[in-house]
């Protein structure tokens, strides 16, 4: 079983962030249900065989976006289809949210290092 996990932090609220959800779903050609107000799930259908993919999208306060994959998809195999899912929904919502910024991904061992706070020898260490 295949479960990959994100999350975006910088994200619009409100009826930006629910306009956003219905064009991936368009985009993306999936079918999205809304759980509540805030949270989301998108299904789509992957690969020739039709590899159900649910993606679960949740709100954070104040600004982040959890963003969970998961799928019948073998783990062992580095669970592509599933992947590639999470790939497409995270490029979307980072193309039409700019400020977004990418905080966490599972299948990239944990939280990511933020480029301006790494000090580098020749640079001396932010305040």
């Amino acid at each position: 079983m295949a479960r990959l996990e994100a999350v975006l932090s910088g994200m619009e609220r409100g009826p930006a962030f629910q306009a956003d959800l219905e064009r991936l779903n368009t985009a993306l050609t999936g079918h999205l249900e809304w759980l509540d107000p805030r949270n989301a799930e998108l299904r789509l259908a992957c690969g020739p065989d039709a590899l159900l993919v649910t993606v679960l999208l949740e709100r954070l306060s104040p600004d982040g976006l959890r963003i969970l994959a998961t799928s019948s998809e073998g783990m062992g195999t580095g669970a592509p289809h599933t992947t590639a899912s999470l790939e497409r929904v995270l490029n979307w919502l980072q193309q039409r949210q700019p400020n977004a910024q990418l905080r966490y991904r599972s299948d990239r061992d944990g939280p990511l290092q933020q480029q301006a706070s790494i000090a580098t020898p020749d640079a001396p260490a932010p305040h």
